[in-house]
């Protein structure tokens, strides 16, 4: 991965100090919003898989 010219650190650079190839590696992101989920709490075990989807 090459050094992104903005100076920025994203993921990918995260992951390949950690050894990980982008390919090997799931991400799961979410916001929290009212209606959804409202908690950090709520983002955790079987609540998150309402929101989840492959």
């Amino acid at each position: 991965m090459d050094n992104d010219p903005s100076g920025e650190l994203r993921l990918g650079h995260l992951l390949q100090a950690a050894g990980l190839a982008q390919d090997d590696v799931m991400v799961i992101r979410y916001t929290l919003n009212p209606g959804g989920l409202e908690t950090w709490s709520d983002a955790m075990g079987p609540n998150l898989l309402t929101y989840t989807r492959e």
